[in-house]
This record gives C-alpha cells, structure tokens and sequence, in this order.
C-alpha cells in the first residue's frame, strides 16, 4: 500500500510493506505537486489498486492505494495454510 498525503504546500508519498502499521518508506517535498502526482500516476497505472480519498478537520487530504493483488495473494496463502492445518492431525494428550 502506499498514501499520498497533501496539505497547503507539501506533498508526501508513503510506502507501507504488507501488514505493516508504519510507513516502510517515505519522501516528502515542497512545491512538487505536480512532480510528485505524477509519480502517483505511474505507481497506480502500474498495479491494481483500490483507491480510497480521506480527508481530516484540518485540511489534510490524502489518498491510501491499496495493492488488490497482494490481497488476494495473501488470502490465498492463508487459505493453503488453514487447509493445511486441518489435515495434520493432533496429538492427544492426556492427564
């Protein structure tokens, strides 16, 4: 996933690793709107996203890009995974 966040003058681009709370990465610049919507363009051309526009009481906008494929990948794991696990048999303790 990664956010583009814009108030008055400055932009910021943060980059989120899967399943992570904080940013992985980030940059941040003054007077580089279009600059950096273009960066923004080509990431969201690039990819399958979700794109979802927020804002906040003090005049904060941002956008979260969210990758569906990653998504869907990481649903398919955990899918394998429980499978899995309800084919291996436990052992049975006793007291």
């Amino acid at each position: 996933m990664f956010k583009y966040v814009r108030k008055e003058n400055t932009d910021t681009l943060l980059f989120f690793a899967t399943n992570n709370q904080q940013a992985t990465f980030s940059i941040e610049c003054t007077d580089q709107r279009k600059r950096f919507r273009k960066i923004v363009d080509t990431l969201n051309n690039s990819g399958n996203y979700t794109v979802n526009i927020q804002s906040d009481e003090i005049s904060t906008l941002w956008t979260d890009y969210i990758n569906k494929d990653i998504i869907a990948k990481e649903t398919v794991i955990r899918k394998k995974a429980l499978q899995y696990y309800r084919q291996v048999p436990l052992h049975q303790f006793s007291n």
